[in-house]
């Protein structure tokens, strides 16, 4: 049996042996498949490829699928989520689908019901709108939000800022990580994290004139750093 068109596939699981006798499956099948050991193993992957589904187990190390796929969902809403795990009681389920799964599979599972779920997933989601986006031109220094509001105006900071978020595979980052990333060579002194939250400050304000009041576009992430809310890509604007 082939897959017509091609799906791209990451699987996320920390047993070798399962992760890798699966994706010589659905490769065999016709698929795309990247493998990932744990959530940071999956975030250095997505930038490298598009990804229609991925398959996620819950037992990872350092951050567990549960969160994976909320913040996963959160960021890219038309990607499809398939859960494979052993864990089948009932609440783990129900938790399972409430963070983002779109098919929950108990371990094991024959190689061939994982591909029909794949496909069955691909006919489902097929014709599902991409996220909406604000637009952020580089070169003008300007967001565009998905109202199709006026462009908003941004300081070399604020943009610094977001294009970090933009080029990122995940919606969260350190505070250390990206003072060091916004920091310019002509200056001696490194940012420090006050200015950073003086600029994160005034851009939250600029960009909330675009968008209901209760709507958080950036999170303050206590002892981590800053969430960005909204989907962003870099775009030339006209």
């Amino acid at each position: 049996m082939s897959v017509t068109p091609r799906i791209r596939v990451a699987i996320v699981e920390d047993d070798a042996i399962l992760r890798e006798e699966l994706a010589w499956f659905l490769n065999m099948h016709g698929c795309e498949v990247l493998e990932a050991n744990s959530g940071r193993g999956l975030d250095d992957l997505l930038p490298l490829s598009s990804v229609d589904t991925v398959v996620l187990d819950l037992n990872l190390p350092g951050e567990n699928g549960f969160d994976i796929a909320e913040r996963l969902k959160r960021h890219r809403p038309s990607l499809g989520i398939i859960m494979l795990t052993a864990r089948s009681a009932l609440l783990d389920r129900v938790k399972g689908y409430a963070s983002g799964a779109d098919i929950y599979l108990a371990k094991p599972v024959p190689g061939e019901e994982l591909l029909a779920a794949l496909m069955s997933l691909r006919r489902r989601l097929g014709g599902q709108a991409e996220p909406q986006m604000w637009l952020l031109d580089r070169e003008r220094a300007l967001i565009r939000p998905p109202s199709g509001q006026a462009d908003i105006a941004l300081t070399a900071k604020e943009l610094a800022f977001l294009l970090l978020f933009a080029r990122a595979a995940q919606d969260t980052l350190e505070s250390t990580t990206v003072c060091d990333m916004m920091e310019s060579g002509e200056s001696v002194e490194p940012l420090s994290k006050r200015a950073l939250e003086n600029i994160v400050s005034r851009l939250r304000k600029k960009l909330q004139t675009a968008v209901q009041p209760e709507q958080a576009l950036i999170r303050s992430v206590w002892g981590t750093g800053y969430q960005l809310c909204f989907a962003v890509k870099e775009a030339r604007l006209e």
